[in-house]
């Protein structure tokens, strides 16, 4: 059973995200910020699709997530629960980089995007994607990198077939996904 968001203690405001991309996700998916006790609910299983992910325990996670709160601005974790399992199926961050240019702008790169493998194939890392765009569009960012290393080799073959999607993201911040390894 779905733990309510008004019971966790959650990464940032969950009214950031976009309330419309939420009705865009298969029923009994339920779309929010990474929470503080989302260690037992599969967070670092769900990061080991992506690469080797030791579990550090619980009390150095807390702490890992403690930290990015406190770095207010910077850190925005997602996650996509399943509503029955209350356990995470896919994820992603969003970060954001200040900078001197373009007005003191802020750019934005999508990283980590990772879906279980008994979800992979319905479009969740793709709808992870949509929510870090709109959500770094919402912050403000004038560009979003994403690198196709944080997507994995599935992922970045999704992505490699989807060009004009790409394109469609969003109007009004551009979406270089770039090379690059781990």
């Amino acid at each position: 059973m779905l733990t309510p968001d008004s019971a966790l203690t959650l990464a940032f405001d969950p009214s950031l995200l976009p309330s419309s991309l939420q009705a865009t996700l298969p029923s009994g998916i339920h779309l929010r910020p990474l929470s503080s006790t989302d260690h037992s609910r599969s967070h670092l299983a769900i990061l080991s699709v992506l690469t080797p992910t030791p579990d550090p325990g619980p009390e150095a996670w807390l702490a890992r997530f403690e930290m990015m709160v406190a770095t207010k601005g910077t850190y925005y974790p997602i996650v996509l629960v399943e509503e029955e399992s209350d356990q995470i199926v896919a994820l992603g961050t969003v970060l954001i980089e200040r900078k001197f240019i373009r007005g003191m702008g802020i750019a934005a790169h999508i990283e980590d995007i990772a879906v279980s493998a008994r979800m992979q194939g319905k479009g969740l890392g793709k709808r992870v994607i949509e929510v870090l765009s709109a959500l770094s569009e919402e912050l403000g960012a004038y560009k979003v990198r994403l690198w196709k290393h944080s997507l994995g080799q599935a992922g970045a073959d999704v992505l490699a077939s989807r060009r004009s999607w790409i394109a469609t993201l969003s109007t009004k911040v551009r979406l270089a996904v770039l090379q690059g390894g781990c």
